[in-house]
């Protein structure tokens, strides 16, 4: 079997899992999530909610150690609501909702900020007692640039239009005035 293969079967091991909280609990998934394209964090619902666990992609995307995060609340983790009205910050969405929490601003050190949407579960034991919440981060920067530059096309192409408008009327007005004139 070769090392690919072997890891395949790892993958499809873990995934099959019945019990998603023991999963959590093993350090195979753990270097699976490692592995995973998307910003996750979790916490151990025991007592104080804690962040136990950060893989890279998280600290890629949010300029946050995993390091500096382990064994705090969800309040330290970076990020302000993206809309008008949202002040909200991203640790306390995110214990607050369930499912898609919203569209946060991360601020990054010497970096571009990045906008993200963030995503939110608790995951039960077998006994349906609450065990670990889990958090996804989605970098969506790109999706809000293209809406942006889109936006400002059509603002510009409007504005265009308006001018040539604009400069018909007062021909035809100037038109009016010398027929008045004659």
């Amino acid at each position: 079997m070769t090392a690919n293969e072997a890891k395949a079967e790892q993958i499809d091991e873990l995934l099959s899992t019945p019990n998603l909280a023991d999963a959590l609990e093993s350090e195979q998934f753990r270097r699976f999530l490692d592995q995973i394209p998307v910003a996750i964090v979790v916490s151990e619902l025991k007592g104080r909610e804690r962040i136990v666990y950060a893989n890279p992609e998280f600290e890629k995307l949010s300029g946050q150690a995993a390091a500096d995060i382990e064994g705090k609340p969800w309040s330290v983790l970076r990020g302000q609501g993206d809309g008008e009205n949202d002040e909200r910050k991203l640790g306390v969405a995110v214990v607050e909702k369930s499912d898609c929490v919203g569209t946060f601003r991360i601020e990054r050190i010497g970096r571009e900020p990045v906008i993200v949407d963030a995503y939110s579960n608790v995951i039960q034991d077998d006994d349906g007692t609450p065990a670990f919440r889990l958090a996804a981060l989605v970098d969506v920067t790109a999706h809000g640039q293209v809406q942006r530059e889109e936006l400002e096309n059509r603002i510009r192409e409007k504005d265009t239009l308006l001018r040539e408008v604009q400069h018909r009327v007062k021909n035809n007005l100037q038109m009016i005035s010398a027929l008045i004139r004659l």
